[in-house]
This record gives C-alpha cells, structure tokens and sequence, in this order.
C-alpha cells in the first residue's frame, strides 16, 4: 500500500503554496527514520520563495496501525506551533533549511 505524506495525493504539486500547517510540507530536504519508535522526521526549510521559507522539521507517526494519507504531523521541531514558519535563533527556533 502507497501513502503520501505533505501532498493530498501523489499528483498534488502544493502550487499555490498551502498555508504552514501540519499535513503539507512546502519542499521536502533531509529525511530520516527511527525504526524504534516508528517515527519519520523530514526537513520542511527549503527556501520556497522570496518570502517564504518553512524553517522546520516535521515528525510523523508511522506506525502501521496509525499511518494514513495525508497524516498530520504529531509535532514540529524549529517552530513554535505547525502554522508558524518564521526563521530566528533560539530554542524553539531554525534559522536556515534543512
């Protein structure tokens, strides 16, 4: 079984850009798996525009018994919230991509 995660479906280009949210993903840079905890971590902070940059990292539960198209991610890394995409140093913070 094929999933998609950060598009609606795997024809979806994201054009226009969604909004910052959880479940779309502006360009996808670095991705990485924790088999352990079944958790898949992908680097949303390439540079989409002039004006926009995501500054993020997205976590997903993808458990089999949990994993759908177009999940929401369980939590964000970089960011305060999912919706907010704004660059700086800090704790809650990304400056650059990923």
């Amino acid at each position: 079984m094929d999933l998609v995660l950060g598009k609606t479906s795997s024809l979806a280009t994201n054009k226009p850009l969604p909004p910052s949210n959880g479940r779309d993903m502006a360009s996808v840079g670095s991705v990485t798996m924790d088999n352990r905890r079944q958790r898949l971590f992908v680097g949303d902070g390439i540079r989409v525009s002039r004006h926009e940059q995501r500054n993020r990292l997205l976590v997903f539960d993808v458990h089999p018994d949990r994993l759908r198209d177009h999940s929401e991610a369980i939590a964000v890394i970089g960011q305060p919230d999912l919706e907010t995409n704004t660059a700086g140093v800090g704790p809650a913070k990304f400056g650059g991509g990923s």
